[in-house]
């Protein structure tokens, strides 16, 4: 399985607004998935001048992978590779609906939004967080999304902007040795709210 380390996050980061740039895209927000979008949210929002809306994105069971980190942080990579590997094959995320809140509230109306994840595996996380922003007023024609990786044929078909197309050990992963680091990071570098 393909790793990102922490020091690459930068650099794919601005190779994913370069992208989106390209495109003729000009976001007026970013919207981003709590937590493990919140540093390519930071990079991004420093590339495009924008503020940050954090979006909690919850499934059902969420936080068991949380709950058993301390178990798979200490599993040999191959065994977390292949443990990655059968959850994408199950399914289990297309058939598991989400709860999405907004940390924070913001007028929506009129802006060109930028809803940004770590990854996207089956769409499910960007359907529900795009559902709620128009809920909440955000006009669905405005919004476009972007992810590091875009892991499976059904994400690279609801994604517009990505740049890696496998699925990757990313720094905060449960099981990378860069974990910590990550998580420090992640205190340090908050988007500024809108």
């Amino acid at each position: 399985m393909p790793v990102i380390t922490l020091t690459e996050v930068p650099a794919l980061t601005h190779e994913l607004a370069q992208r989106v740039r390209a495109a003729g895209f000009r976001p007026d927000l970013l919207v981003y998935i709590e937590t493990g979008a919140r540093l390519v949210a930071w990079e991004l929002c420093r590339e495009f001048g924008v503020s940050g809306l954090p979006a909690q994105a919850r499934r059902r069971g969420h936080g068991l992978k949380r709950r058993l980190a301390f178990v798979t942080a200490r599993l040999p990579a191959a065994v977390t590779s292949a443990l990655r590997k059968l959850e994408e094959r199950s399914g289990v995320h297309r058939r598991t609906r989400r709860a999405v809140e907004f940390v924070a509230t913001c007028d929506l109306r009129g802006k060109a939004i930028l809803l940004v994840d770590d990854a996207d595996d089956t769409g499910g996380t960007i359907a529900a967080v795009r559902e709620e922003l128009a809920r909440q007023g955000a006009d669905p024609a405005l919004v476009r999304t972007a992810v590091l990786t875009a892991t499976t044929p059904e994400a690279r078909k609801v994604v517009d902007f990505y740049v890696r197309e496998r699925n990757s050990r990313l720094p905060w992963s449960s099981d990378s040795p860069e974990r910590e680091a990550a998580l420090e990071q992640f205190e340090r570098c908050r988007p500024a709210a809108p």
